[in-house]
């Protein structure tokens, strides 16, 4: 009886005490709204109870409010469409809530958004949590990477007629990101896509003063995909080392103008429809059979870096505009990121090599921020100088140290002899 008093508050305090349920069988916990003019809830219960547990029918005959754990958050959202207009989409992940909650007290958590196009691997991997942005084709809105996948949304852009838009995430999934990560960390660093190109940055800022501003620090990258990753994998490795946020953010800050990036479209297509291109230009160049690169300056903004002929045959002009940049410098950290190409960006990575055969390279796919203006079949490659992290803080010597130090020893003792355990036997 107490288990099912415990599920049926959770919607209510607005957070999961996992401690009931330390063995998660299903993942994510969901929730929305849906409007419609009446609601058949028996049949609605009777289509999702086979999805996951804890299920939740609440509301009115016109407005449905459902809370379900599930492994298939998208799928609930379908059937769900199909009764109604559904909105308020609110996905947690419960399996990283219980690693927290099982771990003790730590000096600093790390968030970067969706834009990042970081892996569940890679998250899961250094521990980072992240922050969804929205997509919609037309009125059907997703949540980036946990309703709908990089699959999907590059099937639904070469097949269908709508091209898709992104938005920030919604300030209150920052705002509890944040409440919840602070009671398990002294601290919050919060990296985030370059605020030219999303209001991603300024969200998390007005998220971070209604929560503690004091204990929540939200970096611009200047970037996004792939930079903002390597950014973020940085950081976590010198959280793993015992840095500060103080050290940690300085390093981060030296990384800005220190990286090039750009980003090879394989057809103006998708830009040209999604505004970015005029519609004149994109067929001039698609006749001339040329593509245009694209960059991200030292302040964050999207510009021209140039023009150059479509596929492997732009790879080379595009290397040395690259090499160009970084002069005499060699770029130590190289990142790949692709649209769905996965061979072609393992082509382009073997010709990158021949030219840096010593830097660390870093490979993904990027998914709908990026996607949404490049296309199917685009690739994105950034470069990062002088982004060896820092050695580790010294150790300090504890307090009883000091005092053992300042010790006056007998003459003729060096240092003090070093004090064994001693084990009692029964």
């Amino acid at each position: 009886m107490l288990e099912g008093i415990k599920e049926r508050l959770v919607p209510l305090i607005g957070s999961h005490d996992i401690a009931f349920n330390p063995n998660v069988k299903y993942r994510f916990c969901t929730e929305c709204l849906v409007d419609s003019k009446y609601f058949d809830r028996n049949h609605i219960r009777d289509l999702l109870l086979p999805l996951g547990d804890s299920l939740i029918l609440a509301g009115s005959t016109t407005r449905l409010k459902l809370h379900i754990h599930t492994n298939a958050p998208e799928t609930v959202f379908t059937i769900l469409s199909q009764f109604g207009n559904v909105r308020r989409k609110k996905v947690d992940d419960m399996k990283r809530q219980v690693r927290h909650r099982n771990q003790k007290l730590q000096e600093i958590a790390l968030v970067v958004d969706s834009a990042s196009d970081i892996s569940d691997d890679i998250a899961e991997k250094y521990n980072i949590n992240v922050v969804p942005l929205r997509l919609s084709f037309d009125k059907e809105e997703f949540i980036d990477g946990v309703t709908i996948d990089n699959a999907t949304f590059y099937d639904r852009m070469e097949n269908g007629k709508i091209i898709p838009k992104t938005s920030q995430p919604v300030p209150r999934d920052i705002e509890n990101l944040y409440r919840f990560l602070l009671t398990h960390y002294k601290h919050v660093i919060s990296l985030h896509v370059s605020d030219k190109v999303s209001g991603t940055y300024q969200g998390a800022i007005q998220a971070a003063s209604r929560v503690d501003s004091k204990k929540i620090t939200v970096f611009n990258t200047e970037s996004g995909s792939i930079g903002e990753q390597i950014m973020a994998i940085k950081a976590a490795e010198m959280i793993a080392q015992g840095n500060s946020v103080h050290e940690i953010v300085n390093f981060l800050t030296g990384l800005h103008g220190e990286f090039k990036m750009i980003i090879m479209l394989e057809t103006v297509k998708y830009a040209v429809k999604g505004g970015r291109l005029k519609p004149y230009l994109g067929s001039l160049l698609k006749i001339l059979g040329l593509v245009p690169l694209v960059t991200i300056t030292p302040d964050g903004k999207t510009d021209k870096e140039g023009i150059v002929l479509r596929g492997k045959r732009g790879w080379k002009p595009a290397i040395s505009k690259f090499k160009n940049f970084f002069g005499d410098k060699v770029p130590d950290e190289i990142g790949i990121i692709h649209a769905n190409c996965k061979d072609k960006a393992k082509k382009f990575e073997e010709l990158l090599r021949t030219h840096f055969p010593k830097a660390k390279y870093y490979y993904g796919e990027f998914g709908p921020v990026i996607g949404t203006y490049a296309g199917p079949g685009a690739m994105v490659f950034i470069g990062f100088s002088n982004a060896k992290i820092p050695p580790p803080p010294p150790k300090s010597e504890s307090t009883l140290d000091k005092i053992i130090d300042r010790l006056a020893l007998p003459s003729g003792i060096g240092k003090l002899p070093v004090l064994k355990k001693i084990t009692h036997r029964n």
